[in-house]
């Protein structure tokens, strides 16, 4: 997982890509990135190029719906998991990156291992914590 340590736990951050242009100036140690833009074949060969440790990329609901399935082969392929989630499930006020508290991924493995269902855990989680349902899924996935 995704995740940064602190002093009093883990942390996991996702990499906002506001546009096309903007993918050149990534780290290329960055595993989890938010398109807001409708990306193409080429933006996402480039991206991959670009973060060769990529894990997930997240794109709006929008732009899911919309995204070819040549694109979703080669993140299939590549192992890279493809999450559907709106920038309004987020903060409003945005910066470079979207921050899931260590708490917030606490409760979330807390939750896995007393054996509740991963459904059950969206549920709960959803509301409280504003993730997108699919990045709250990734957190399960990834923590067991």
């Amino acid at each position: 997982m995704n995740t940064r340590k602190t002093m009093s736990g883990c942390y996991m951050r996702l990499r906002v890509v506001r546009g096309k242009e903007d993918i050149p100036k990534l780290k290329p140690n960055e595993r989890m990135v938010f398109l807001v833009f409708r990306p193409t074949m080429v933006d996402i060969v480039n991206l991959m190029g670009r973060c060769p440790r990529l894990e997930a990329v997240q794109v709006p609901r929008y732009c899911h719906r919309r995204l070819p399935l040549d694109t979703r082969r080669i993140l299939e392929a590549r192992n890279i998991d493809l999450l559907v989630g709106d920038a309004r499930s987020h903060k409003s006020d945005t910066g470079e990156y979207i921050v899931v508290d260590e708490g917030v991924i606490e409760e979330i493995r807390e939750m896995v291992s007393e054996g509740v269902g991963a459904e059950k855990i969206v549920t709960r989680v959803q509301w409280t914590a504003r993730l997108a349902p699919d990045l709250i899924r990734y957190i399960i996935k990834t923590s067991i």
